[in-house]
């Protein structure tokens, strides 16, 4: 598991240190600070700078034009000129893994703009030898010269919107090789405490429940059992992985966060998974703290990191320091 992360010249940050990592740990503070850009540098460091590093992050929040990534959002102040390079690296276990890209000109092209970016060098753990990616003149990636190369990295990136159908089936079924299903209906219960059992098909997500004669479509609940769903069967998929979540708190009640907060500790723990989870909710904070009073060996796998603007290093809590700031009605979520 990682026990620090470091970030340069990576999307919004100059720089970033991270320290005090734990099995499960919460990402707190105001819009625009970067959040989920330290969730994208962790699914880098997971694909090793193998292309998909370059690739997820960009197709995810929409950076592409005309079938070409703005590979220049990955740069620190979202300019990509010659010379400049990012780095994400982080410790893990008696190791580091990192990646690194760097904006430099193809060796193999006449060079007609002296400060023009031809290429971006890639280098990661899985990608020892510094590997060329060739971009357009306007300093463009294009993503179908890159197939997919069928290597398959244990980490999943959750965020905000619904899981696709097709990916649900894909994580139903390894939650059912490792004899996860019964746990992922307990999950389900936080919020509709009636469900019996899932049933996955290849058309739809059905819900057998108490005293029912016939299933009832997952569509036919709120929002809150999507999002649950979506949580639990991630889980299987990345035993001995990272499991990462923007606003993990998206859809659901607070009633049911602490209930949330338990499994998800239980289950990383079973599963050896790494979460790293965002939220801008006090009451995601605040149900975290009731889970240390009621269980402190349990919340003792959490931390909280907070992340100011301009502040180069992230400000880490543990769960009691969590609970005696709430306790204290401390501002612990940031400006």
């Amino acid at each position: 598991m990682y026990t620090t992360l470091h970030l340069h010249q990576f999307r919004g940050f100059r720089r970033l240190e991270m320290s005090g990592l734990s099995v499960v740990n919460l990402l707190v503070g105001g819009n625009n600070v970067g959040k989920s850009s330290v969730l994208e540098a962790f699914e880098m460091l997971a694909w090793g700078g193998r292309f998909r590093s370059l690739q997820e992050s960009l197709l995810r929040r929409g950076e592409v034009e005309g079938g070409e990534l703005l590979v220049n959002s990955l740069f620190y102040g979202y300019q990509l000129r010659l010379g400049m390079h990012f780095e994400v690296r982080g410790a893990v276990g008696d190791g580091t893994r990192f990646v690194r890209c760097e904006a430099e000109q193809r060796g193999d092209l006449p060079i007609l703009d002296p400060i023009a970016v031809t290429a971006l060098h890639l280098l990661g753990t899985d990608q020892p030898s510094k590997w060329s990616v060739p971009l357009d003149v306007q300093g463009r990636l294009n993503l179908s010269n890159y197939p997919s190369s069928g290597v398959v990295a244990k980490v999943e990136y959750i965020d905000t919107a619904p899981v696709s159908h097709t990916r649900l089936q894909k994580m139903w079924l390894e939650s059912q090789l490792r004899r996860e299903d019964d746990r992922v209906v307990e999950v389900l219960r936080l919020v509709a405490p009636q469900v019996e059992r899932v049933v996955v098909t290849d058309a739809t997500v059905l819900l057998l429940l108490q005293g029912a004669q016939d299933p009832v479509p997952l569509g036919s609940f709120g929002e809150g059992t999507r999002r649950l769903l979506g949580l639990a069967l991630p889980m299987a998929r990345v035993a001995g992985g990272l499991l990462l979540v923007d606003e993990i708190d998206t859809g659901l009640h607070y009633t049911a966060l602490k209930g949330l907060w338990k499994w998800l500790i239980e289950a990383a723990r079973r599963l050896n998974v790494q979460v790293v989870a965002t939220s801008h909710s006090g009451d995601c904070l605040r149900a975290l703290a009731r889970l240390h009073e009621e269980d402190p060996a349990l919340a003792a796998d959490v931390s909280v990191h907070r992340i100011d603007p301009g502040v180069e290093q992230t400000m880490p809590y543990t769960a009691e320091e969590l609970y005696l700031a709430v306790q204290g009605d401390a501002e612990v979520r940031g400006r």
